[in-house]
């Protein structure tokens, strides 16, 4: 019978010698999944923990669109599923 092996996520460790988690969404690179429109949410997908994940997202500068299959930088993130990103 097959043994289940529980995955642990595996720290990193920055060019300083800090501990990093590859759960931290902030500079990480993703791409926009729904539409953002100028003042309003949208969603985009971000690499994180092994795979991709899906995020509300609103623009860094309000007054910009970012149209779906731009790719974005998380410079910011809100509550739990909520993030802000800039053009990349």
């Amino acid at each position: 019978m097959p043994r289940s092996i529980a995955l642990l996520p595996v720290p990193y460790y920055s060019c300083k010698g800090e501990m990093e988690a590859d759960h931290e969404l902030i500079g990480k690179i993703g791409h926009v999944t729904g539409t953002i429109e100028p003042g309003k949410m949208g969603e985009v997908m971000v690499p994180v923990r092994g795979g991709s994940e899906s995020f509300y997202a609103y623009a860094s500068d309000a007054e910009e669109q970012i149209p779906q299959g731009c790719r974005v930088l998380v410079v910011d993130r809100q509550m739990s599923r909520t993030v802000i990103v800039s053009r990349y």
